[in-house]
């Protein structure tokens, strides 16, 4: 079977950040973390080009607004394929 990106959530719960791991698979270039809220909307998005590391995240939407407390989803796509989906709770 092809290799995953690989996403795991380090803070549980998030309180004034979220930090997650990631992986990229053998021969991704790259790749894109997006965050959704509970009702599937997307509210941070990141490029990542190394091939693995830890991205924080400051709990701001990419409008500039604090996100509320609750739970989030987190995906990683690369060309290669998504990563499995983590959940995030922010609860301040």
């Amino acid at each position: 079977p092809e290799e995953l990106p690989a996403l795991e959530v380090l803070t549980a719960p998030a309180v004034s950040e979220a930090l997650f791991r990631y992986t990229l698979p053998e021969g991704a270039t790259g790749g894109h973390l997006y965050i959704y809220d509970i009702l599937g909307r997307k509210v941070y998005e990141r490029e990542v080009l190394s091939r693995r590391g830890i991205i924080r995240w400051d709990l701001v939407s990419a409008t500039g607004i604090p996100v509320a407390n609750g739970v989030f989803l987190a995906v990683l796509v690369t060309e290669r394929g998504v990563s499995a989906p983590v959940r995030l709770v922010v609860q301040r």
